[in-house]
């Protein structure tokens, strides 16, 4: 099921921080808490590299897939050149950590939820509150009123200098639940079209990081290939899937068909562009420009379906690889920050 890292060393951190493991603050906030997120992963490479129980790890051989999942994918992404300045062979794998500074939507209806907060806005209040530690390369691009905007992926990331693959779903299911004040699927009306403005915008945002001009494009993919930055971006109502049987066990498939044995899951596209990318990249666009890949689907719902629907959706995705090895795994617990 999952060839590539089975037999590799699995470091699992529990998310306490409420941060995105972003914070730097020792003293109680306004809100009676500390927020020490990044001195949490600081702590978690020196016990690693320290403590005779787990090996030591040795920091110039360990081969490391620094990861994680919603606000544990944003913290890899933030502390990811922190963490590479002490494991030299380590690379990123973000998955659902893309926020977008799009509008939330404004809802007519008289049900729409006073308390509502944009992500702009949490992330305004939370650069604050957390003393956030951020990348010090986009904290230094910013005005000092505007560091707050280094939370947000297509800002951030073309600072990262670390290798890394973002898993980017164009519903995103945590964002749209935020964005339109609670709702869940079926979407219709006003929040069916909010869903495919977000996706709009979600793919307008790869430009920020990838020179998309210089990518193989259909209906159903993008393929680009732009400096340490890779994108995988399914067509499909969901978040976060490597903490789940999802990443080893959903393929895409044609539509109407059982499944497509050349169609990879999740962890069959990270081992080949972990181990063998160029292989695996001179592959994908063959079989792009030779039409030898259908026109793929996945069994995720569209936001106009029910959650519980089990339909076959289009998948589109957008891919750029960069080559590197693994021997251990270190994975960033996610939740809401």
């Amino acid at each position: 099921v999952n060839p590539g890292f089975c037999e590799a060393n699995h470091v699992y951190l529990r998310y306490c921080s409420s941060d995105g493991w972003s914070g730097d603050r020792m003293e109680k906030s306004e809100v009676g808490f500390s927020f020490r997120g990044a001195r949490i992963v600081e702590e978690l490479i020196t016990t690693l590299t320290t403590n005779t129980t787990y090996g030591p790890l040795d920091p110039l051989e360990a081969k490391v897939l620094f990861t994680g999942c919603s606000a544990g994918g944003r913290g890899a992404m933030f502390n990811m050149d922190r963490v590479k300045s002490r494991l030299p062979n380590a690379y990123g794998l973000f998955d659902s950590g893309w926020w977008l500074t799009i509008d939330p939507m404004m809802r007519s209806s008289s049900s729409s939820s006073s308390s509502q907060i944009s992500l702009v806005r949490q992330a305004q209040l939370g650069f604050d509150l957390f003393n956030a530690s951020l990348d010090e390369s986009c904290l230094a691009s910013q005005i000092s009123s505007e560091g707050w905007k280094c939370f947000f992926a297509p800002i951030t990331l073309p600072f990262v200098e670390t290798p890394s693959l973002s898993q980017v779903f164009q519903y995103d299911k945590f964002q749209l639940f935020e964005d339109t004040g609670g709702l869940r699927p079926p979407y219709d009306g006003e929040a069916a079209a909010y869903a495919e403005q977000f996706r709009s915008s979600m793919l307008q945002s790869f430009a920020a990081v990838a020179d998309l001009s210089q990518s193989h494009k259909s209906d159903d993919f993008v393929v680009t290939a732009t400096g340490q930055i890779s994108i995988y971006s399914p067509a499909c109502y969901d978040h976060c899937s490597i903490e789940s049987s999802r990443f080893a066990l959903t393929r895409p498939t044609a539509p109407g068909a059982e499944g497509n044995a050349s169609s990879p899951t999740l962890s069959e596209l990270v081992t080949q562009w972990f181990f063998n990318v160029r292989k695996f990249l001179f592959a994908l666009y063959s079989d792009a420009l030779t039409q030898t890949l259908p026109r793929s689907s996945i069994r995720y719902h569209h936001p106009s379906e029910a959650a519980n629907t089990a339909k076959q959706w289009t998948l589109r995705y957008g891919l750029s690889m960069r080559a590197m090895v693994s021997t251990v795994l270190v994975h960033a617990d996610s939740a809401r920050t």
